[in-house]
Formats: C-alpha cells, structure tokens, sequence
C-alpha cells in the first residue's frame, strides 16, 4: 500500500530515540519506540503528562506477548467489536521499568491498532509504539490536524501526513477490570446502537 509518509524515515526516527506525531484511529498522539527512555523524556518535556501512555501493538498475537493474563472475552471482543478499543491493563511483562514507573495507579493502556499504516510501522519496527494524546491537560484530545496544538508540531521529530486532512477520527472505548475481575466498558466513550 502507498502512504504519503516514508515509513523508513518514521522508523529511523523512532529507532533513534526520536518522537513523532501521527493520527491513531482515534485521535492525534505523540509516539515513540516502548524502548526508547529518551524518547519517553523528550514527550514528557513537552508536556506535563498526568495520565498513563498506550502501548501500540500491531496484532492480538503482539498484546498477548505484553498483557498475557487478559480477560477470555477479550479476544473475542476486539475481533468482533467495530469501534477502537482500548485495554486498561496492570499485569505487564516485556515493558521496560522507565515505562512501568510512568503510570498511574500502575496502569496502561494497550491497543490493537486498526489502521494499517500504524501496523506496518510497528511490523517494521519489530516492537510496539508508546502513545500519549497530542494535548495539553485543559484541551479535548484532537480528532483532526487543525486541532492539533502548534506546540507539538514544533517539538516532533517527524509528523505524519497520514490522514491529515481528515476531518475528525473515530470515537474509541476504553474497557479495563473491576474489582472482580470484570470486564467493563467506559461507558463515557460508548454510543449505544451504533
């Protein structure tokens, strides 16, 4: 498939500690290599992050290999399920501990991406992305390039024209575990009957 990026320059970037800017199917993040600890320090230098990052896999097969005690409806939900899903997820391994340490309440999020572009990056790569929303604390997350803060187009080592134009992203849905072990949805980023 063509792109209007060159996929090896994104992965030049990123395999040098770099910091890009790119669309998810959800909405634009600031993204760099889950092993790189100076890419970490340069994201968090351009904002004061109060959340915890995403991780980025490119498969069900790669989530597995990072959040191996998963809910059995899972699997299921994420072949089945048409919106982008979000995992909250505390039993890790294979994340470095500079990542661990970055959480709140120990928590991360992990994402199978849809978007074929993001997975041919990470399919080159070798290893997933971690992603933090592309906003300063008292602004929405950005669904479209305009919304994106100059700020961070100033700071990223390289930004994606992938999807750049496009009006608005998707809407995704974070699910994460009650004190059971429960799957439950956010019911805030739901539409029911869609």
């Amino acid at each position: 498939m063509l792109f209007a990026d060159k996929i090896i320059d994104i992965i030049n970037v990123l395999e040098n500690d770099g910091v890009i800017l790119l669309p998810t199917d959800t909405i634009w993040s600031v993204a760099c290599s889950l092993k790189s600890e100076f890419g970490l320090r340069k994201i968090q230098s351009i904002i004061n992050i109060d959340e915890s990052p995403a991780i980025c896999v490119s498969s069900i097969e790669d989530l597995k290999k990072y959040a191996p005690f998963l809910h059995p409806r899972v699997e299921t939900l994420l072949c089945y399920y048409k919106r982008p899903i979000t995992i909250l997820e505390q039993n890790f391994r294979n994340v470095p501990d500079f990542v661990l340490k970055n959480t709140r309440n120990s928590t991360l999020g992990i994402r199978v991406c849809d978007d074929e572009f993001i997975a041919t990056i990470l399919s080159l790569l070798g290893h997933p992305m971690l992603l933090y929303k592309a906003h300063f604390k008292q602004e929405s997350a950005p669904k479209a390039w305009i919304e994106v803060h100059d700020t961070f187009k100033q700071n990223a080592d390289y930004i994606c024209k992938h999807r750049m134009y496009e009006n608005g992203l998707e809407d995704g849905v974070q699910a994460g575990y009650d004190h059971e072990g429960m799957l439950l949805f956010d019911e805030d980023s739901m539409v029911y009957g869609s």
